[in-house]
């Protein structure tokens, strides 16, 4: 016989905190530990490998920037929307709400 199952046996949005967002961090971490690791065991001389890190370090903080612009520029059309979406949703609820 199936067993069926509640969305609520799986735990709600709450008891997964973080979800995505922490999932990146991570990810960005483990990326920057991998490269910079790389680099240290690549046979070079230490002014090379000093100016290939910090080559690489500031790569890496333009492209967090330019998400960190994205993300920000998503949120803003975002809140356009909603705001778009709510007044036309305003006089249908009024209506609902009066009969």
């Amino acid at each position: 016989m199936a067993e069926h199952h509640n969305f609520r046996d799986y735990g709600d949005s709450e008891s997964r905190r973080g979800g995505v967002p922490v999932a990146l961090a991570f990810l960005l971490i483990g990326i920057g530990v991998g490269s910079l690791i790389a680099a240290m065991l690549t046979p070079k001389t230490g002014k090379q490998l000093r100016k290939e890190l910090r080559r690489r370090y500031e790569d890496a903080r333009e492209t967090v920037e330019d998400w960190g612009g994205q993300a920000s520029d998503w949120l803003q059309r975002g809140s356009d929307w909603a705001q778009a979406a709510g007044s036309k949703v305003a006089p249908i609820a009024r209506k609902i709400t009066r009969e």
